[in-house]
């Protein structure tokens, strides 16, 4: 399993683009405990978190599983309006999105689900 990521400046914010995709020559069963797919946590240079995806958000409790065959992809993608959990608009800077898959897979470790980049407002 291979969690890929990259990011694009829009004139809204940082659009983050990740896909989980089956690098390996089996059917692989990806399990969600809940509604929560993943979690993006941005942080500053400081590793001062200035935003989580779920923070005040509600995510339903059922358990949902799907079978990613051999290079199939999950895709998702999340806007950052680049305001921290304050409501402030944050300054330029460098910065570093963490991304996490929520989800459990025979034989993947949790390091192989999360990913890391680096870019700069």
């Amino acid at each position: 399993m291979e969690l890929r990521a990259i990011y694009e400046k829009q004139d809204e914010g940082i659009d983050v683009d990740f896909k989980l995709i089956n690098t390996t020559r089996e059917a692989k069963e990806i399990t969600f405990p809940s509604g929560q797919q993943f979690e993006m946590i941005i942080v500053d240079d400081g590793g001062e978190e200035v935003y989580r995806f779920s923070e005040g958000r509600f995510f339903t409790m059922a358990m949902t599983s799907k079978q990613l065959q051999p290079g199939e992809v999950l895709h998702w993608k999340n806007l950052w309006k680049c305001i921290d959990k304050n409501g402030k608009k944050r300054k330029e800077g460098n910065y570093k999105v963490i991304v996490k898959i929520k989800a459990m897979v025979e034989e993947v470790s949790e390091e192989e689900l999360t990913t890391e980049i680096d870019f700069n407002l």
